[in-house]
Parts: C-alpha cells; sequence; structure tokens
C-alpha cells in the first residue's frame, strides 16, 4: 500500500496516525500478527491506524494504574468478571479494534469461560472502558473518537474519557444523549458497575503529588 504524504499525521502525544482507503478490512488474524511484531500500542479506528509509541506521560501513567487499581480492587470484592489493562485489544461491535487505557467485561456480557478462552483480540465491546488524556492539545479529538466509539457501537454500555489537565472526567453511557461531564471533586458511579466509586480527585492529588 503506497502512503502519500498527508496520509500520515504525527501527533505530540506519542503516535503516528495512517488515514487507510475507505474499504481497508483488517481480520483479526492480521491484527494479532501486527501487534506481536511490533513493540508498539496499535489501534484501528475509523479507518485510520494509529501507532503510539507512548500512551502516557508519567502522571498520567500514574493517574492510569490507579484508576486501573480502584476499578480491579471493586471487582476483586464483587467478581462480576475481569479488568483489563491498556495492552488488551478488543474488536468493537461495529469492526473497529482498540486498545483502551482500561476495560472491565463483566461476565454478563461475555462469560467466565469465553474470557478463559479467549487468546489475543478479544471479540467483544467492553461493559466499561476509559481513556485517560495524557496531552491537553488532544482532548478534542479524544472526545470525537470516543463519541463515535458511544454513537457508533450498539452494545456500548459505558465509558470514561479523563482529563487530568482539566480536572474533568466525561462520562458516556447508552441510556444518555449526551456526556454527563464532572469535576473531579464528584465521584464517579454508574448504575452499570453497582457499588464503584472513583474518587478523581484522590487519584489526581496522588498522581501529581499535591498532597
Amino acid at each position: 500500500m503506497l502512503l502519500e504524504k498527508n496520509d500520515t499525521d504525527f501527533c505530540k502525544k506519542g503516535y503516528f496516525a495512517i488515514r487507510l482507503p475507505q474499504n481497508f478490512r483488517i481480520t483479526d488474524e492480521q491484527a494479532e500478527e501486527l501487534i506481536a511484531k511490533n513493540d508498539y500500542k496499535l489501534e484501528f479506528f475509523a479507518n485510520t491506524l494509529f501507532i503510539k509509541f507512548m500512551a502516557h506521560n508519567t502522571y498520567s501513567a500514574r493517574m492510569n494504574t490507579r484508576c486501573s487499581s480502584q476499578v480491579d480492587r471493586w471487582n476483586e470484592e464483587n467478581k462480576l468478571g475481569f479488568v483489563y489493562d491498556c495492552d488488551t485489544g478488543f474488536r468493537l461491535d461495529s469492526g473497529t479494534w482498540a486498545e483502551p487505557d482500561g476495560a472491565f467485561v463483566s461476565f454478563f456480557k461475555a462469560s467466565l469461560e469465553q474470557q478463559l478462552a479467549w487468546k489475543g483480540i478479544a471479540n467483544v465491546t467492553p461493559t466499561f472502558l476509559w481513556e485517560m488524556l495524557s496531552n491537553e492539545d488532544d482532548l478534542d479529538k479524544e472526545i470525537a473518537k470516543m463519541e463515535k466509539i458511544w454513537q457508533a457501537q450498539p452494545d456500548f454500555e459505558s465509558g470514561l474519557l479523563i482529563d487530568p489537565f482539566t480536572k474533568k472526567y466525561y462520562y458516556y453511557e447508552k441510556t444518555q444523549e449526551k456526556p454527563r461531564i464532572c469535576d473531579f471533586s464528584v465521584h464517579f458511579s454508574t448504575s452499570f458497575l453497582p457499588n464503584l466509586i472513583i474518587d478523581f480527585e484522590k487519584i489526581y492529588e496522588y498522581a501529581f503529588g499535591k498532597k
């Protein structure tokens, strides 16, 4: 495939974005082979291949680790599914494949046996997924990406876009017409994940050494 100059874009966040032909398709096997043969984080979304060199800077990485640990702790107590980190690939219902910064897949969506049998990319839209912003200049692009996932996936349930620069999070839910935008001072909770509470203010203070 020959790429023109305008088909590639380098972002300050640390990735190449390669725009592909509208009829381009990639199989699960090809996606798994790409991931296996490269040290970079790969995503394919809206006919664009994202090759990420550094998914996070140090403070957003600390925030993402602490966020993952809170979800994992909640799941350890409730045992409703499995929590996946940023290295997990998912093929979403629309055919898009992505590696969110974190995800939870309930046993209602994919049974224990099904999840244990997965090898490589998981063919499921997670029950809950989140993206952690690592560069404030990318906010508009990340909002557009999350909204496309929200609108295009018939099986989408809930998702978060977390922006440590403005200290806000954007919550997307299948029953909502618009995302809910909240300050970090407002604890996150949702009926899709009973009893889960995420304190982003505390996570922010930990990641940025505020306290």
